[in-house]
């Protein structure tokens, strides 16, 4: 996790447009999201952390042309 932060960090100073910042940190969050739901146990944890996992994943889409492409990028 500290390495995302970092990248992060370092992409804010590169001076990356505002939508490229966007989609990457949107990316970032996913990631988390999905991490956390595979990671958590009781089942209204697993069913909150999926719906932000979900909503993460649809503002997502909405960033990439091509969704098959994004689906396969978090397969496994």
């Amino acid at each position: 996790m500290e390495l995302e932060k970092r990248k992060q960090i370092i992409s804010l100073r590169l001076g990356l447009p505002r939508v490229c910042r966007e989609k990457y940190e949107l990316e970032l969050e996913f990631k988390r999201f999905w991490e956390e739901f595979r990671s958590s146990n009781p089942k209204k944890e697993k069913e909150a952390v999926l719906n932000f996992t979900v909503d993460a994943f649809c503002r997502l889409v909405k960033h990439h042309a091509n969704v098959a492409q994004l689906v396969t990028m978090y397969e496994g």
